[in-house]
Formats: C-alpha cells, sequence, structure tokens
C-alpha cells in the first residue's frame, strides 16, 4: 500500500504587534523631476544675465560711437604760450584757449579748453575794388600815437567796462565810421558763408582804410573766423600786435585780398586770442548769430581792452554783441545791408 504525501503551501502571517524598524524612503520618483527643474532653471538664469550683460556692453559702445561720430572737431594747430602773443611762429603745433561759461563766474579753476581746425583760405573769388599803395600810406601828423606815457596808470571805467589806460595817446582808429583813438587795435572779422558777395567785400574795404590810415608807430592785429579761425598771414600765423609800417600793412592787404567767405560762425577761439594780445580797442564784427558762450570769453579774457561790435547785413547776433559792448566800454551799431 502506497503512502500519498501531501504539500502544503504554507503562507505566512503578519506577526501580531509587530512593527518594522526600517523607515519607508519616499519614492525616488519625486525628487527626480525637482532636481532636474533646479538645474534647468540655474542655468537659464545664468545665460539670461550673461547675454543682457553683453548686449548692455555693445549697446554702451554704440552709443559711445555715435557721440564720437557727432562731435565737433576740436583739432588743435598752435598754442599761446605768452599773455601778450609774443613772435611765436606756431604752425601746425597746439594752442589752448581757456573758454569759461558765459554765466559762470570767471575763475582759473572753471575754464575748459577748447581748440578749433585751421585749414588753408583758397584765393578769393571777390576781388577787392582797390588797395590802397603802401609806398606812402594815409597819415596824419596830428594823430600820431605816444607810447609810454602814463605807463601802469589807468582812468576808471564804468560799472559795465573795464578802465580806458592813458597809454592811447593821440592815434586814431576809424571803422565803419566810428573813429577811435588808440595806439594798438585788432580787428575780429566774421568771413562766414553768409557773409558773401557785398557784405565781405564791404567789411574788406573797410578794414582795408582803416588799416591804411594807421600811423608806423600804431600796431594791429587782424582775425577771421568762420567756424575756423585764420589769425593774421595765415598759413603762417602771426597772433602779435604789429607796427602799421609799410612792409606789415603791404603784408596784410595782400593776405586780405586772398580771404574768402566759407563756414559758420564760431568767434570764440578768435575773440579769446585777441583778447590775450590786450589791444587799446577791439572791433568785432558778425552778420550771424553769436554762440551765447563768447560773451563770456570777452569777460574772462579782457583785462583792458575797450570791445566796439557791429552787426552787419542782419541782427541776429543783437543782444549779445550789444552786451559784450556794454561791458568792455564799447559801442554796439547796426549796419544794415547797402549803408
Amino acid at each position: 500500500m502506497m503512502s500519498r504525501i501531501r504539500f502544503i503551501r504554507l503562507r505566512p502571517s503578519p506577526a501580531v504587534g509587530f512593527k518594522s524598524q526600517i523607515p519607508l524612503l519616499p519614492p525616488v520618483e519625486i525628487v527626480r523631476p525637482k532636481v532636474r527643474w533646479t538645474a534647468h532653471t540655474i542655468s537659464t538664469i545664468v545665460s539670461t544675465l550673461l547675454h543682457t550683460t553683453i548686449v548692455c556692453i555693445l549697446a554702451g559702445i554704440v552709443i559711445a560711437g555715435r557721440f564720437t561720430e557727432t562731435a565737433a572737431p576740436l583739432d588743435a594747430t598752435f598754442t599761446l604760450e605768452k599773455a601778450d602773443g609774443g613772435d611765436l611762429d606756431f604752425g601746425n603745433a597746439e594752442i589752448e584757449i581757456d573758454l569759461p561759461n558765459e554765466n559762470a563766474n570767471p575763475m582759473p579753476e572753471m575754464v575748459v579748453s577748447s581748440s578749433i581746425p585751421v585749414t588753408a583760405m583758397t584765393e578769393s573769388r571777390v576781388a577787392l575794388a582797390a588797395l590802397p599803395s603802401v609806398e606812402s600810406p594815409a597819415s596824419d601828423k596830428s594823430g600820431g600815437a605816444k607810447r609810454g606815457r602814463g605807463a601802469g596808470k589807468g582812468k576808471a571805467g564804468t560799472a559795465d567796462g573795464p578802465g580806458e589806460s592813458d597809454n592811447k595817446g593821440e592815434g586814431k582808429v576809424t571803422f565803419f565810421g566810428k573813429e577811435v583813438q588808440a595806439n594798438s587795435v585788432a580787428f575780429v572779422i566774421d568771413a562766414s558763408k553768409s557773409m558773401y558777395g557785398m557784405r565781405f567785400q564791404r567789411a574788406r574795404t573797410e578794414l582795408v582804410n582803416a588799416l591804411s590810415k594807421l600811423q608806423p608807430n600804431q600796431s594791429f592785429f587782424v582775425v577771421f573766423y568762420t567756424n575756423e579761425t585764420y589769425p593774421m598771414f595765415f598759413p603762417d600765423n602771426t597772433i602779435e600786435l604789429i607796427p602799421a609800417d609799410q612792409r606789415n600793412l603791404g603784408r596784410v592787404f595782400d593776405w586780405i585780398g586772398q580771404s574768402q567767405v566759407q563756414g559758420g560762425t564760431q568767434p570764440q577761439l578768435a575773440i579769446a586770442l585777441t583778447m590775450k594780445l590786450k589791444p587799446d580797442v577791439v572791433f568785432f564784427l558778425s552778420d550771424g548769430d553769436i554762440p551765447p558762450e563768447t560773451q563770456g570769453i570777452v569777460k574772462y579774457h579782457n583785462s583792458r581792452s575797450v570791445v566796439h561790435t557791429i552787426t552787419f547785413g542782419s541782427d541776429a547776433g543783437a543782444g549779445i554783441m550789444r552786451q559784450i559792448a556794454l561791458r568792455n566800454g564799447g559801442e554796439y551799431r547796426f549796419i544794415p545791408d547797402g549803408f
């Protein structure tokens, strides 16, 4: 008789009252998405910051480049090294002139440096009607200058202008019908494009007439200005008061005859150069709108000169020119075309 063996599958039953001591771990699937999201966010922020920085740098370069391209050229061409001008040939050296703000109280620490490029003036298309002979320039013995009289002394000026020095003597200067007494005189003449034609012809004729009547013991200086500056005998720049003898008059007449109009109206450097020479009298002529800072430049550099101003053909700059004359002991006049 064969025995039968039964296999019984036993199933473990949970123990009563037994708790597992192994802590339950959070599913890995819950953590991994957070890790991936955090890394992606950090990468995005870093990339954004980096690209923003690059864009800002490039924008700054572009903006700076635009300002550089539109800035007015201030290439220097000659340098004043003496307050009275001196006998200097500046060639292509540098010039630095202090240009204070017109509204500022001119103090040495408040000045800025500026210079204006100088280029060759080509031959004039408007010839002077007739240049006076320098063989025997017009003379008036009773009007001879007396140098040195009353040196170091001066008469009291008005509240709006500087005092007038006694050393002007009996020398006479007449420009556009205005007669003054002076040993030394300077002419600051507008040669901008708006002076083209009869205006510039008339201005040069009046200038030549004024110079031709000077005595050899008087001295003079001439400067034309546009948006550039042309000192006497340019390009052989002469920035000093020179005697009105036959040789110098002949040279300046030739130079004036070759001048022509061009560019805009920027007299700042021309007037600063002139004021540094300390002439007895300055005639300042323009037919355009004068930059406001011109008034402050005259005030800062002028220590003794009487400044007469003329607006010619147009009174666009009348306000500033009138103030310059008033505050520097001079007279302002408007001369219309054809007068």
